[in-house]
């Protein structure tokens, strides 16, 4: 059997413990995580102010896919910004 994989995808004003924990959870239980930016590779600004590095950008990550889940870590502006994305909706 294949390891299980997860996609977290990480945006601009996410709620850092919904990228976190999730992330922590995932890779306790052994499954690969990747974290992707949802724009681009370099550090994201999660809404408290604490910088996430992610593994890749979104468009490296679909390329290593598929995934057996995807994670769309929140909180007002980190939603707002997943849904401007069109593929993602």
């Amino acid at each position: 059997m294949a390891a299980k994989r997860a996609l977290v995808i990480l945006a601009k004003g996410a709620e850092e413990i919904e990228t976190v924990v999730p992330t922590d959870l995932l890779r306790r239980a052994g499954i690969t995580v990747t974290v992707a930016g949802l724009t681009c590779k370099g550090p994201v600004t999660c809404s408290r102010d604490v910088v996430i590095c992610p593994d890749c950008s979104l468009e490296d990550a679909a390329k290593q896919g598929p995934y057996d889940v995807i994670v769309l870590p929140g909180g007002n502006l980190g939603a707002q910004n997943l849904a401007e994305v069109p593929q993602l909706c």
